[in-house]
């Protein structure tokens, strides 16, 4: 089943989607604004930099790139601007026989090129009134930031954003070749967060729009898209991520709505209704187009990021880091709260045999960015891995052992900062944890940033710690390509 232009419309609008409209002059938004302060400000000169300083030593087992993709606003906004919208920019860390080198590089998706050829902002905020003309003649009023993550699929590295079309990069200059569409069959965005099935080596995906549907996409391990399907939904909600088991790929209805009518008189399109159930939506995969989801309902209440999911004899269980309802603090409107609304990890447990739902908190420290090793996707997994503790970022990467139910931190030093932990299994590995743990730290006091590694199987003491030449910004996801799969 393929798009059509209305519904590509209203899929390459998700951007609308995101945020509210602003009515806020930008003299009243830059001084005040928290997502260009500090160590979410942008670096704008790229670096390349060899034979880096390293604190400890490098395992002689560990020979790849390490990746993360995040914001950084070429230019400084004119009006409103929010962390989720800035230009996409990658930051890698090279480690190959002991030597560690370092290089950033933007994505230069379409809207990118032609801000650096104009010298300015160009496009418009997601968190202000678009450009009416542009939506309804079918074009997109808002910039394809490719900010957020990065999938390794079928010899091809892509950049993601949920609002648009993964971008093909080239390892290990991190070069952007440019858009990517599954040779046209690819008609509408893509989330952020696909999976990769460990064993037959599928990417399956899906993008969510401003009407009451989702899309699922099935690509295979050649990278051929080969199926899109329709997933009906209740209401039109955000829907960041979603996870598979070996049979299932399930959707998360979570009841963070938009409303076009709320839009169009000056509200945030969105609101979280409490009333609301939670629903998760259960499609076999590689099933017939004319086969139902089958859905649940839960406690109402939100989740950007799953961690894992796996069949259990009748049962479906779910883990992932869940909020009450959708956080404030985040909000896309210009009347954003700030009320705490910390997610914790947390387990449903589905029954297909009467339809019953179980939940219950794994663990109540927060939690957010959960990884795994990569090759229990969709399988049941002991150990995750989530950045965790308060403050303005994380303050520790946090361990969980689901068959001991216990949790171990590794924490970082005071004023230090870090955000998702890659999973790198040893090239030897004879068990699930047998591998590292890597994610940048921002260092407040110096303002420097550095590459940390840490043996996932003795959390205390780093194994390494890559002096990077430059403030590495906070960011979202990143991956970890072996020396060996590097162009």
């Amino acid at each position: 089943m393929k798009l059509d232009r209305r519904h590509f419309l209203h899929a390459s609008t998700s951007a609308v989607a995101l945020g509210g409209f602003s009515n806020l002059a930008a003299e009243d938004i830059k001084p005040k604004n928290p997502y260009l302060l500090g160590n979410f400000g942008p670096v704008r000169e790229e670096v390349t930099a060899e034979k880096l300083k390293v604190i400890g030593s490098l395992p002689k087992d560990l020979n790849g790139l390490y990746v993360r993709n995040g914001p950084n606003p070429q230019f400084d906004p004119k009006g409103a601007y929010h962390w989720f919208e800035g230009d996409g920019m990658l930051h890698g860390v090279h480690l190959c026989e002991g030597q560690a080198s370092y290089r950033n590089r933007y994505i230069q998706t379409e809207g990118w090129k032609l801000e650096h050829k104009e010298g300015k902002q160009v496009y418009s905020s997601m968190l202000e009134r678009p450009d009416m003309k542009k939506v309804l003649v079918g074009q997109n009023p808002f910039k394809n930031a490719a900010n957020t993550a990065l999938v390794r699929h079928a010899g091809k590295c892509l950049a993601l954003y949920e609002a648009g079309l993964p971008h093909e990069i080239h390892l290990p200059d991190l070069a952007t070749v440019g858009e990517y569409d599954f040779a046209a069959k690819l008609e509408g965005p893509m989330t952020a967060h696909p999976k990769v099935d460990p064993e037959t080596g599928e990417l399956l995906g899906f993008c969510y729009t401003t009407k009451n549907a989702a899309y699922y996409y099935h690509i295979d391990a050649k990278g051929v898209l080969t199926d899109t399907r329709k997933i009906e939904l209740k209401h039109p909600v955000m829907m960041h991520d979603f996870a598979i088991t070996k049979k299932y790929a399930i959707f998360f209805d979570f009841p963070q709505i938009f409303s076009m009518e709320r839009a169009f008189v000056g509200k945030s399109p969105w609101h979280f209704d409490k009333d609301q159930p939670s629903r998760f939506g259960f499609l076999p995969r590689n099933s017939k187009p004319d086969t139902p989801v089958k859905w649940f309902e839960a406690k109402t209440g939100f989740m950007f990021h799953s961690l894992n999911a796996y069949e259990e004899g009748d049962s479906v269980v779910l883990i992932g880091c869940r909020y009450p309802a959708f956080p404030g603090a985040l909000e896309l409107s210009d009347n954003a709260k700030s009320e705490a609304l910390n997610p914790v990890l947390y387990c449903w447990k589905f029954n297909f045999q009467n339809g019953k739902v179980s939940e219950e908190i794994l663990d109540d420290y927060t939690s957010e960015m959960p990884r795994i090793n990569e090759s229990f996707i969709g399988k049941s997994a002991r150990f995750g891995y989530t950045a965790s503790g308060g403050g303005e970022f994380a303050t520790e990467i946090r361990k969980h052992d689901f068959t001991k139910k216990s949790a171990e931190s590794h924490k970082l030093g005071d004023g230090q900062f870090c955000g998702e932990a890659v999973f790198v299994a040893r090239a030897s590995a004879k068990s699930e944890d047998e591998g590292y743990l890597m994610t940048y730290v921002y260092d407040k006091a110096s303002n420097k940033s550095e590459l940390l590694i840490v043996d996932a199987r003795n959390m205390k003491e780093p194994v390494a710690r890559v002096m990077l030449p430059v403030r590495v910004p906070y960011g979202f996801h990143g991956i970890w390509v072996p020396e060996k799969e590097l162009a």
